[in-house]
């Protein structure tokens, strides 16, 4: 953990000398965090490494879902405003490209309708209430187009300059209790899931 510290650190001295700079460091910053929290046994040991990270703040926003073999499921909500966690029902947890915690919704920069967040939480919550789910529906769910372009399985729309296309760059579907996984290593419509 002294390692992020010290990054984050960095980055803050950074920032308060060319917040540019500093802001493309984010993404380098929130690497360090997810390789860290990789190392954690626990929901709850990941709580309280973020919980330190947070004394010194966050530079950017992340969503970082989180389960463990004991079977909590959370999503952790970072943002320079502050941190917060998105509860799992019933053992299942969706979350898309938005803040859905009370006390960060307030933070939340206006996406343009492109992004599809909205609609794409909508259909995967949908589908996470229809459970129970094995491997084979959970695919289902991460190759769902049923809302074309704003699907949860999104292909880029060749309207678009290349710059602006957005489309699924993965499928992950993780064993928790098992300790197994799963990726589908492109767009999860055009690709098998394969053991990781």
């Amino acid at each position: 953990m002294h390692k992020i510290l010290r990054h984050l650190i960095t980055w803050k001295k950074l920032h308060d000398e060319n917040h540019q700079l500093a802001n493309a460091a984010c993404d380098y910053v929130i690497n360090l965090m997810l390789r860290e929290l990789l190392e954690c046994d626990s929901v709850a040991q990941a709580r309280q490494r973020l919980a330190q990270a947070q004394a010194i703040g966050f530079g950017a926003s992340s969503n970082i879902p989180c389960a463990d073999a004991q079977g909590e499921v959370v999503s952790f909500e970072l943002a320079p405003a502050g941190l917060a966690e998105w509860p799992a029902v019933e053992g299942v947890m969706t979350h898309t490209n938005h803040f859905l915690c009370d006390t960060l919704r307030p933070h939340q920069a206006v996406m343009g309708q492109s992004l599809s967040s909205a609609p794409r939480l909508a259909v995967a919550s949908a589908h996470g209430a229809r459970g129970p789910h094995d491997w084979h529906t959970l695919q289902q769910v991460l190759r769902d187009q049923s809302d074309g372009l704003l699907s949860i399985c999104r292909h880029p729309d060749p309207a678009l300059p290349p710059e602006q296309r957005v489309e699924s760059v993965a499928g992950v579907i993780m064993n928790v209790t098992t300790r197994q996984w799963w990726i589908a290593p492109h767009v999860p419509s055009d690709v098998a899931f394969e053991p990781a």
